[in-house]
């Protein structure tokens, strides 16, 4: 009865496997949407977004913001604002721009859905729109309120 009981459970393992019944490759659904927020360093740019993943399995994910807003609160100054999307995919690491805005600005970006990245974050800083340049920098948070 023993080798019975052993071509049992090799049968149902089997059937598991033609079934793809794999938990650890099994998708996951969206988590819900969580709100994002940073003001750079020196408080002249702040920024947020709505933000939400799933996994579609392996360690990658499908990533989505709503919502970005960014705001230069010094108007005058010669600098702008930018919010940038930084994440990993098969190929290395990446980054893009979510809002950018000019001096004085307001910017407003409806969303946006990335696939196959993981490592996903957000920042705020202070752009100044003639050079490119960056710098106070500041990664964005979970709001907690």
């Amino acid at each position: 009865m023993r080798i019975g009981h052993i071509l049992t459970s090799i049968g149902a393992v089997g059937v598991m496997a033609l079934a793809g019944a794999n938990p650890a490759q099994a998708t996951a659904d969206w988590t819900d949407w969580a709100t994002f927020e940073a003001y750079s360093s020196n408080n002249a740019s702040y920024g947020y977004l709505d933000y939400r993943y799933e996994s579609t399995g392996g360690g990658w994910y499908k990533a989505e913001f709503y919502l970005a807003n960014l705001d230069d609160l010094k108007y005058g100054d010669g600098w702008g604002g930018v919010i940038r999307i930084n994440y990993g995919t098969p190929a290395g690491a990446k980054w893009g721009i979510v809002a950018q805005v000019d001096d004085g600005g307001l910017d407003f970006n409806p969303g946006e859905t990335y696939y196959n990245v993981k490592d996903v974050w957000f920042e705020v800083c202070n752009w100044n729109p003639s050079s490119g340049a960056t710098y106070s920098c500041m990664r964005m948070h979970k709001k907690t309120s």
